[in-house]
């Protein structure tokens, strides 16, 4: 979604956002909370608490490498140097036929996700079709909306 929005040709998060490197935490999370919901009372506290805490450390590794805060700032600056555009979308009119070609093309790329046949796929082809789908529709808010940052220009960057 990001790189659609911030109309980027490349990634603009890293591989460490939503990363492999959760898997281990979430699995540990998973195995207190199917411990809570077995037995609640056997439970020892300081497991909770090693859940816990691993749950919020995720959380704020996480809202780091995905930029969040960035995404967040870069949102909230725009629309109060664009209020007409960012609450009204003032203008979208314009922006759709000057915008016309790369519409229709990501138009078209939705099209496709939608009616390809994906019952056979693996989870990584889904992932991919996912991948796709928020990236296009990214590119159409980001152009209809009038949103012309792009992630290079974020003062966070």
């Amino acid at each position: 979604m990001a790189k659609g929005f911030y109309q980027s040709n490349g990634d603009v998060l890293t591989d460490a956002c939503w990363g492999d490197w959760m898997e281990k935490d979430i699995m540990t999370m998973y195995g207190t909370y199917k411990n809570l919901k077995n037995d609640s009372y056997g439970v020892p506290m300081k497991e909770v608490e090693d859940a816990a805490i691993t749950d919020i450390e995720a959380w704020y590794k996480n809202r780091d490498a995905c930029g969040l805060p960035k995404m967040r700032d870069d949102g909230w600056n725009w629309c109060m140097e664009n209020p007409y555009k960012c609450a009204f979308w003032a203008g979208a009119e314009d922006r759709i036929l000057d915008n016309i070609g790369p519409l229709i093309g990501t138009s078209i790329d939705l099209w496709r996700l939608m009616m390809a046949d994906d019952s056979c796929y693996t989870a990584g082809e889904q992932v991919g079709e996912v991948y796709r789908l928020t990236e296009d529709i990214g590119q159409i808010v980001s152009r209809v909306w009038g949103f012309d940052l792009t992630w290079e220009q974020s003062d966070n960057a």
